[in-house]
């Protein structure tokens, strides 16, 4: 999976930082600490998917993922065709 975690903290930094929201009213909005949620925002964090989640809720944001075939995988669902 090819997750672009530096891109992901500086969007979450700059909304907070457009909506007016200090850092600490972040992490007791989101239930984190604010030591997780500055790492989280700095890239040195590695959160859960639920965490990361709850953070994105409170800022008014989403994820949209897009997924791809693999070519290993693609050839490999070509050649492998039920009668």
């Amino acid at each position: 999976m090819n997750v672009n975690f530096a891109e992901i903290s500086k969007t979450l930094r700059e909304r907070r930082r457009e909506l007016g929201v200090s850092q600490a009213d972040l992490a007791r909005l989101s239930g984190l600490s604010l030591h997780g949620l500055s790492d989280i925002e700095t890239g040195k964090g590695n959160p859960t998917m639920e965490t990361l989640l709850k953070v994105l809720q409170v800022l008014g944001l989403q994820i949209l993922l897009k997924t791809t075939a693999l070519p290993a995988y693609t050839n490999a669902a070509e050649g492998s065709q039920e009668s």
